[in-house]
């Protein structure tokens, strides 16, 4: 059996950026992110719209991590398709401002070239739902 696939490699560098860039690790994440990636999130949110590059990729994880007071993942999924990585999951927690609880499905596609995440679209189910709490 030879080395692992484009797909095992995109799946492995996904899933290392998604458990480690909420958290900060930047040192870990930054061998993943394209130069020019693409960070599009719905402009109803607070860290919404299309963020560019590796200082934008950061500043809107920032920007999401002051938003929540605690934010919670469960019931996530992998599935590499192609060139890109679909995760599914459940964002829980509560809004740092208000205190209020939240939960909602949410769906991403990251687009990868070459080991490197170069586009990542936020399909969250109800944006006015997250910012009414």
């Amino acid at each position: 059996m030879t080395g692992k696939t484009a797909q095992d490699r995109n799946l492995q560098a996904v899933m290392t950026m998604a458990a480690n860039g909420i958290l900060g690790n930047w040192d870990i994440v930054r061998p993943y992110v394209a130069d020019d990636i693409v960070l599009h999130v719905p402009q109803s949110l607070p860290w919404g719209g299309d963020s560019h590059g590796w200082e934008g990729y950061q500043q809107a994880l920032i920007t999401m991590g002051k938003f929540f007071a605690v934010m919670d993942v469960e019931d996530v999924t992998f599935t590499p398709i192609d060139d890109s990585v679909i995760i599914r999951l459940t964002i829980k927690g509560s809004i740092a401002a208000t205190g209020k609880a939240f939960a909602m499905p949410l769906l991403e596609v990251w687009r990868v070239k070459d080991e490197k995440v170069f586009d990542i679209t936020a399909y969250f189910f109800d944006t006015k739902a997250l910012c009414d709490a």
